[in-house]
């Protein structure tokens, strides 16, 4: 692949490549924590050739509907010596970046479900600058 392809695909943000991706990908390198592509496997050592096409095809038709702004983008586990890519476990939170304005409570609690209720970070990349966002539930008690 040619350097021109590269900067084809990191201006044209297909394929999971975009500037404030790769952006956000360095900022949590640069803090040491493990970080994987949300939706692809780390090995493909236990998936058999017929179902891996039917996941494939499966998985290009729900990328295609946009059906939410809000996407999973990187799975990140913590530094941690006894990580193994054949079994990375539950991540530490799934990054999910936006179209430019905040999810909403439904768009938050879709994700959750999902992401089988790993806790969800919303990244806001802006002159170079990268920002997480993490929501929590807050019962508040009844006022008498």
């Amino acid at each position: 692949m040619s350097l021109k392809d590269v900067y084809n695909m990191v201006s044209e943000a297909k394929n999971g490549c975009s500037w404030a991706a790769f952006e956000a990908y360095t900022h949590l390198k640069c803090l040491g924590y493990i970080v994987q592509r949300h939706g692809f496997l780390w090995t493909v050592k236990s998936v058999t050739a017929d179902s891996s096409e039917d996941i494939y095809f499966i998985c290009e038709r729900l990328k295609s509907m946009n059906v939410n702004e809000v996407k999973p983008v990187f799975d990140v586990y913590p530094p941690n010596s006894r990580f193994r890519k054949s079994s990375p476990g539950q991540p530490s939170f799934i990054l999910c970046f936006t179209g430019g304005f905040p999810p909403s409570k439904q768009e938050i609690e879709e994700l959750e479900r999902c992401c089988n209720g790993s806790p969800i970070k919303v990244c806001n990349v802006e002159h170079g600058r990268v920002s997480f966002i993490s929501f929590k539930k807050v019962e508040l008690p009844a006022l008498p």
